[in-house]
Formats: structure tokens, sequence, C-alpha cells
């Protein structure tokens, strides 16, 4: 049987979560994302520009990935949230 560090211990940890405003940077530019009665030729371009947007944003320090709004969503939780209830639809 293994003790001490190797086995089973309890160590405590802190991880810092930032809290932002629904208008900070990083969910402003999904603002502009969704918008209704969007074709895929669209899409694509929004989510590059989007991309593009988000990482200097985050390189600059800015935003970070680990971000949350005040109902505690992620940009991601966000994102996807926002693209189910679009109106997406496939170009013909």
């Amino acid at each position: 049987m293994t003790r001490g560090s190797g086995g089973f211990s309890i160590s405590p940890t802190l991880a810092f979560i930032p809290t932002v405003a629904f208008h900070s940077p990083a969910f402003k530019i999904l603002d502009i994302t969704f918008k209704d009665n969007t074709t895929a030729r669209e899409m694509q371009e929004i989510f590059s520009y989007s991309k593009q947007k988000l990482s200097r944003l985050y390189q600059n320090g800015k935003a970070s990935p680990r971000d949350v709004d005040e109902d505690g969503n992620t940009i991601m939780h966000v994102s996807f949230s926002r693209f189910k209830d679009s109106q997406y639809h496939s170009e013909r």
C-alpha cells in the first residue's frame, strides 16, 4: 500500500475564476456573432472573425478563457447556447 503524496491524500487548492460583466469585451464579441437567418458561409466567416478577436483579447490579457459571466457561464457555454438558439440554416 502506498502512503503519503503517492497514495490517497487531500491537497488543498485554490482556483481563481474571474467573473466578468455580460458586456465585457469577450462576451460582446458574441453579440455580433449570432444573428438570425445566417447562412453557412456567413457563419463560417463570423466564426473566423470571432476566433481572431477572442485570441487577441486573450493574448493581450483583456480576457481569459476562464472568464465566466454573472450567471457562471463561460464563453463556450454562451456560444453553444446562442448557436443552438439562432436561426442558422444551410445554404442550398
